[in-house]
């Protein structure tokens, strides 16, 4: 497992260009997938879906029902009937409410399709999505699209599940940044959220798309921290903070191991790389 989660971290730093045919290249991008009807706006709003039948929940946090959210996410994307009923969970804290919606296909079935869905309880927005679909015995398909191609999908999720977010993101440029795992290979894409002028760390957008169906894999927006911030009277002059944050980082010869994408191969190659990770500065 530990050499598992080396080879998955290493395989961010290979080249971004997974390998693709030539004729996939070539073809046009099929459109991307689209749920059947709009989203719920992201407005901190009830979202009417319909009216209740699901099991209450003892709090006023809870503003969307059981059976609202289940219509939510499978308005939202396409949720097979084959599928069942999801198994829900209900989450609380200071920060809100959400309904956890997992759906799962039987165990005996050859192709395993997983599925889940967290949905705010009080306002009905999309806070997450993931799913993995595999059929055992069968070797994985092609690689199909480019990081282009999945760039063209990222953006038509962003549009259709967080679009009251879009004037406060900027999109993170990370050519290297793909996943993988056992036979997976997905695109990941990042948008941060830019406050009077400057990044909020850990408020961001992620979408991940599978490179070989062009589908989507994943999609994370979390719930924001504060949503006011104040610039500081004076600021710690940039050359200086670079020259304080070199100073911690030592360069060493490290062996990192490259994973093929979207293969069970790979190499150990010699780089150098820092040895203090981590290393920050505060501005002050």
């Amino acid at each position: 497992m530990y050499l598992r989660h080396r080879r998955a971290v290493a395989a961010l730093l290979v080249s971004a260009a997974l390998a693709v045919p030539g004729a996939a290249l070539a073809a046009d991008p099929a459109p991307p997938q689209s749920p059947p009807q709009s989203p719920p706006a992201d407005t901190g709003k009830v979202v009417p879906t319909g009216p209740s039948q699901g099991a209450a929940v003892d709090s006023t946090n809870f503003k969307v029902s059981r059976d609202e959210a289940i219509s939510i996410a499978v308005r939202m994307f396409n949720i097979p009937k084959e599928l069942g009923e999801p198994n829900v969970n209900a989450s609380e804290s200071k920060d809100g409410a959400m309904w956890q919606l997992d759906y799962h296909t039987p165990a005996k079935q050859a192709m395993q399709v997983n599925i889940s869905v967290g949905i705010d309880a009080q306002t009905g927005t999309v806070l997450s999505y993931n799913k993995f679909a595999a059929e055992a015995g069968k070797d994985p398909a092609p690689l199909s699209y480019t990081r282009a191609q999945a760039l063209v999908k990222a953006n038509f999720w962003l549009d259709m599940l967080a679009p009251a977010l879009k004037p406060s993101l900027r999109a993170i440029e990370n050519p290297m940044s793909y996943g993988y795992y056992g036979s997976d290979a997905t695109y990941n894409f990042q948008w941060q959220r830019i406050a009077e002028g400057y990044p909020v760390r850990n408020d961001s957008v992620n979408i991940t798309i599978d490179a070989r169906t062009g589908q989507l894999a994943s999609f994370n927006r979390g719930r924001w921290s504060a949503q006011t911030f104040k610039l500081p009277d004076t600021l710690l002059d940039k050359a200086k903070a670079e020259a304080a944050y070199r100073s911690q980082i030592q360069m060493e010869l490290q062996y990192q191991y490259y994973q093929q994408p979207g293969t069970n191969t790979g190499e150990w190659k010699l780089v150098y790389r820092p040895s203090t990770q981590f290393a920050m500065m505060n501005q002050e």
